[in-house]
């Protein structure tokens, strides 16, 4: 197993977009090594540059993130896993008895 992930690679650890994951790197949201025009305070379009990601140091921002998510739940009184939520705000799965014939 390679300890150094391409973006491609770390996006698919993640489960999040390539666009998405190099957004939270620029941001200094997750650790990432920059080479490349872009690490020399230098953006250009067109010419993007190569980023590299240490599979310890994402697997360890994932755990961290569960575990402030679950904290946060918890002190909202809820469970500690949460069911997803449609946008009307029920529950998946869940059946909305004023709709029933």
């Amino acid at each position: 197993m390679n300890d150094t992930l391409t973006t491609q690679e770390a996006a698919e650890l993640m489960k999040i977009s390539p666009g998405e994951l190099l957004k939270l790197a620029v941001d200094g949201e997750i650790p990432g090594i920059c080479f490349g025009d872009e690490a020399k305070g230098i953006r250009r379009k067109g010419r993007p540059s190569t980023w590299v990601f240490l599979r310890e140091d994402l697997l360890a921002y994932l755990k961290e993130r569960a575990r402030k998510e679950q904290a946060r739940r918890l002190a909202r009184g809820g469970s500690a896993i949460e069911t997803p939520r449609t946008q009307s705000g029920r529950r998946r799965g869940s059946v909305d008895l004023n709709r029933l014939p």
